[in-house]
């Protein structure tokens, strides 16, 4: 009997719009004269792009999950970074 083939997944893949906007997150973090203002809003979407692709992961609606929890991560790491030296800066002046 032959194979039959596997049908396409429906649905955007946004793993890879995760894993860019991390990156562009981190960058933004590390760049002195940006700031932590700019690196939050890439930081965030990073982060809810990558749970939504692992939850549709989950439910076998997406192919690629790597990037986006990559990108999820770093989001996450970015944010930490934001909120200490946000945190830092106002305890310590």
């Amino acid at each position: 009997m032959p194979e039959t083939p596997e049908v396409p997944r429906s649905g955007a893949d946004v793993s890879g719009f995760a894993l860019i906007l991390g990156i562009v997150a981190t960058i933004c973090a590390l760049i002195p004269m940006i700031g932590d203002g700019l690196a939050t809003l890439p930081a965030l979407a990073a982060l809810v792009l990558g749970f939504i692709t692992v939850r549709r992961h989950e439910t076998d609606h997406t192919v690629r999950v790597w990037p986006a929890i990559i990108g999820a991560v770093l989001g996450a790491i970015t944010l930490f970074v934001v909120v200490a030296m946000f945190l830092m800066s106002e305890l310590f002046g």
